[in-house]
């Protein structure tokens, strides 16, 4: 008798569905996807904030620079000063190259989770010569200053299919 109900107990576990595996396809995921989709791309020239904005599905950052955003996250205590980027981070520098009109915009890429980064934005006269590059540091500029990585803000949803960088909108 108990033989008869341990299989039938079997046989009922077998036939029941199993739930399906969570679904590892994060926002971080897609906007480190999109962001390699666009390495060699010459989208971004001087636009870091626009280039990881679009990596999540957004038009801009909101901000008029990347350091803007970089201080509006530490204000309100999102900024994490280690070195311990996860993949689809945001991390900011800040070095001599990215004054504009006299004034410090800061630059902002994204952590490949491997130690390495993707960066919208570059000058085509650094690197490979082309506006989006990966990169192997947080800034390879000489003198750069780290600034920290935030998680992208809550409200960035991710890239879309086929989303397509915008114009020249921060």
């Amino acid at each position: 008798m108990r033989f008869r109900n341990l299989t039938a107990a079997i046989a009922l576990a077998l036939a029941l569905p199993t739930p399906a595996p969570a679904h590892a396809d994060t926002r971080e995921d897609r906007a480190v996807d999109w962001a390699n989709s666009q390495i060699g791309s010459d989208n971004y020239d001087f636009r870091c904030g626009q280039f990881v904005a679009n990596a999540y599905g957004r038009q801009g950052i909101g901000y008029n620079s990347a350091l803007e955003l970089r201080d509006h996250l530490a204000a309100v205590g999102q900024i994490h000063p280690d070195t311990d980027y996860p993949k689809g981070a945001l991390v900011f520098s800040m070095s001599d190259y990215d004054i504009q009109d006299g004034k410090h915009q800061g630059h902002v890429m994204i952590s490949r989770g491997d130690g390495s980064f993707v960066s919208g934005g570059a000058s085509p006269s650094f690197g490979t010569g082309h506006t989006v590059q990966v990169a192997n540091s947080w800034n390879p500029s000489i003198g750069a200053t780290y600034l920290g990585w935030a998680f992208a803000p809550a409200d960035w949803p991710g890239p879309v299919p086929a989303f397509a960088p915008a114009s020249t909108v921060n």
